[in-house]
């Protein structure tokens, strides 16, 4: 059977050469492929540090033991409730001790509580990072995702020929469908869930500094930034409209 290095020159006789098949390096899908995958990488990084508390809360001794069985659960939400189950049947620490060299041991205030606002808030978050990772999306053209008044309202015929990237709905795919349903601004909804997911992150950072080094103050839990609506932005006519 004759092997080909890739299938263009079937595309070409075959007539199928309409049919969109972006390579994702197109230009105008550079905005959001940055922004899926700082979210992404945002959101493996925040686990990466909920692994650290979880090797805290069974004992820093046995890391390597704690290490495996964290890995060896392959969903993100599998390891959160590794980390929940540990640190919910811990006792509560108690108040810490000052010697009289001045040096401080004992857990911290709250910690329980605090591993577990992180853990929560983590969980709200996880359909936008399943949206960002497993949504399908396509380019079009401005006009060909207007309504008709939208399109009257245009300042130029050049704004409908603009290219905009949108979730691919042509295959039924349920977030696709989902997102195009809401008119959700994919850019707004990335950003949003990413700095949220940095936040946790941070604040996961901080308690297991603090809880591993007592004389470190303990971080005081930070505010996340709340959820705006995020309405499909219709390309360069609506940014001119909203101006």
């Amino acid at each position: 059977m004759k092997r080909v290095k890739n299938l263009s020159a079937w595309f070409r006789r075959s007539g199928a050469r309409g049919i969109p098949r972006p390579r994702f390096t197109e230009s105008h899908f550079e905005t959001h492929t940055k922004s899926i995958g700082s979210l992404l990488l945002a959101w493996n990084d925040l686990h990466e540090r909920l692994a650290t508390l979880f090797v805290i809360a069974l004992g820093s001794k046995h890391w390597r033991h704690s290490l495996a069985i964290w890995h060896a659960t392959r969903s993100d939400y599998g390891k959160r409730v590794l980390l929940r189950s540990v640190i919910a049947n811990s006792p509560e620490p108690g108040p810490r001790i000052v010697h009289p060299d001045g040096s401080m041991t004992g857990a911290r205030p709250k910690l329980i509580e605090e591993i577990i606002w992180i853990l929560d808030a983590a969980n709200k978050l996880e359909d936008w990072r399943d949206d960002s990772a497993h949504t399908p999306l396509i380019y079009s053209y401005v006009g060909d995702i207007l309504n008709f008044g939208d399109t009257l309202s245009a300042p130029s015929i050049f704004d409908l020929s603009q290219l905009v990237v949108v979730p691919q709905t042509g295959f039924s795919n349920p977030r696709a469908l989902k997102i195009e349903q809401n008119k959700r601004d994919l850019l707004v909804e990335y950003r949003y869930a990413r700095n949220r997911i940095l936040i946790l992150r941070d604040y996961a950072i901080a308690i297991e500094f603090a809880w591993s080094a007592p004389p470190v103050p303990w971080p005081d839990r930070p505010v996340l930034p709340e959820r705006r609506p995020s309405r499909r932005s219709k390309g360069p006519a609506s940014r001119r409209k909203r101006k």
